[in-house]
This record gives structure tokens, C-alpha cells and sequence, in this order.
């Protein structure tokens, strides 16, 4: 596995991490709901978030892997989908974090 930085893959990273940011991804879930004292489960699972939101736009952007010898082939697009689907998670997670710290929440 190597990394591979052209114009257009930097590009696309920095798209996907700037559409994060837009998202309120990087923001805690205290701030982005305007409630106080979220549980640290809740601070810990924004984190693996955060963390699988920025290795799927990696992987899906700049990761280049190559195997065999007479001719190599590329795994490129198992790492391109691979990032889609850790994007994809980390927004159906997300969104059922905040539903779910909304409702416990209100609750209290």
C-alpha cells in the first residue's frame, strides 16, 4: 500500500474533508445539539466517527496498492469503494447519534 498524491486526488480529499466540515462533522456533538454534558460514550463514538470518516476519504482518494509481479495489478477500486462505504457509514451512524443523544436528552 502506498500513497499517491496528484493534483486531482489532493483535490478530492480536501473536497470530501471541506464537505465534512459543512456537515458539522468535525463539530462536537455538545456544541452541534447546544446541549451540556453528552455522555463520554457519546464524545468516544463522535471520535470513531471523525476517525472513519477521514480514513474512507483517504483510502477512497489518495491510497494506491499494487500486488503481483508479471503484470501487477491494481486494488485501487476495492480501496475506492472501501472509502465510499466507511463515508456512507459514518453518516447513517451519525445521524442515529444525534437522533438517539437528542431524545435521551429531551428525556432528562
Amino acid at each position: 500500500m502506498e500513497f499517491a498524491f496528484s493534483p486531482l486526488r489532493v483535490g478530492l480529499l480536501l473536497a470530501c474533508l471541506a464537505g465534512f466540515a459543512i456537515l458539522g462533522g468535525f463539530t462536537p456533538p455538545e456544541s452541534h445539539l447546544g446541549y451540556e454534558n453528552i455522555p463520554t460514550k457519546g464524545v468516544r463514538a463522535w471520535l470513531y466517527c471523525v476517525a472513519m470518516f477521514v480514513t474512507g476519504a483517504v483510502s477512497a482518494t489518495v491510497v494506491d496498492h499494487w500486488v503481483g509481479i508479471m503484470p501487477p495489478s491494481s486494488l485501487r477500486p476495492l480501496y475506492v469503494i472501501a472509502g465510499v462505504l466507511l463515508m456512507a457509514a459514518f453518516v447513517i451512524w451519525y445521524s442515529s447519534l444525534l437522533g438517539s443523544w437528542a431524545e435521551q436528552m429531551d428525556g432528562l
